[in-house]
């Protein structure tokens, strides 16, 4: 999580928010250090779509969002950027894509607040996206670590380059 805070800390957005889960006290202490306001979510087993619903409520005037996950350690500040100058406020919806399947981080717009506070469950805003626009992306940057075995394999593959790797991951 940190690298994703330090990744969207490099932008000047209006807002800074993170939505957790209410149970976890030291997780909403280090985001607030991070100069972020947290967002508790009461329900974490809602699923994504709660998650989404709580941003949005607390985002304010913001004409868009950008949708980050916690458990995307390889996301880079210049990908965000390609995001956020590839924002057009007619279509409303930019999200990074892998083989034209659209997935977060993804900037979703104002016009389509309403729509996403219907939403249910673990589907997020998946429909949202795949009528948005899509920025092909890197499959391994876009990797999402929901297993211990996957970043178990990441944690090998970093160790492996030969390149160094500064702000990788962490």
């Amino acid at each position: 999580m940190s690298h994703i805070l330090r990744v969207a800390d490099k932008f000047a957005f209006a807002n800074k928010l993170a939505v957790v889960p209410a149970s976890s006290a030291p997780l909403k202490g280090f985001i607030e250090t991070a100069g972020f306001q947290v967002i508790a979510n009461d329900d974490p087993s809602a699923g994504l779509s709660l998650s989404l619903q709580l941003g949005i409520a607390a985002s304010g005037d913001a004409v868009a969002v950008l949708v980050l996950l916690a458990d995307m350690p390889l996301i880079t500040e210049s990908h965000l950027d390609r995001l956020l100058k590839a924002y057009d406020p007619v279509v409303g919806c930019v999200a990074s894509s892998l083989q034209g399947v659209g997935q977060p981080p993804a900037l979703i717009g104002r016009k389509h607040f309403k729509g996403l506070a219907s939403l249910n469950g673990d589907q997020g805003a998946r429909d949202l996206i795949r009528n948005g626009q899509l920025i092909e992306t890197e499959a391994d940057l876009l990797t999402d670590i929901d297993e211990p075995e996957t970043l178990e394999r990441l944690n090998l593959a970093k160790n492996a380059m030969p390149y160094g790797t500064e702000g990788v991951g962490q």
